[in-house]
């Protein structure tokens, strides 16, 4: 007998909770016009966004290292700010990225005033 039941083995993700105040103009432009090449929920409050924990995500805009690390042609679309976060959600092992308009802010991350 299985023990697939809700009170004894639950299904949780971790998730990265982000202020949408790390989010630049044109990544939240990417965003909202669904560039981004996995699941993304528009919210009200801002964006759910799914990691693939097998994608390489660099922060680097040289050319020659992302294409060398094989990364998704439309992530390579987004600013390097946003690729650091989505690195960091990865290495913290989290599924999810919650980029909402009350979550918590970083003094680590670039803040944007939009």
């Amino acid at each position: 007998m299985s023990d697939h039941t809700i009170k004894n083995n639950p299904w949780i993700e971790k998730m990265l909770v982000v202020s949408t105040g790390h989010i630049s103009p044109q990544d939240e432009r990417l965003l909202h016009y669904k560039v981004y090449p996995y699941s993304c929920l528009a919210r009200d409050e801002g964006y759910i966004l799914y990691i693939n924990e097998e994608e390489p995500i660099s922060i680097s805009n040289s050319e020659d290292f992302i294409t060398e690390i094989k990364m998704h042609d439309n992530l390579k679309r987004f600013s390097p700010e946003f690729r650091k976060i989505l690195k960091i959600a990865q290495e913290k092992e989290c599924i999810w990225v919650m980029f909402d308009r009350d979550g918590q802010i970083y003094d680590d991350l670039k803040e944007f005033d939009w």
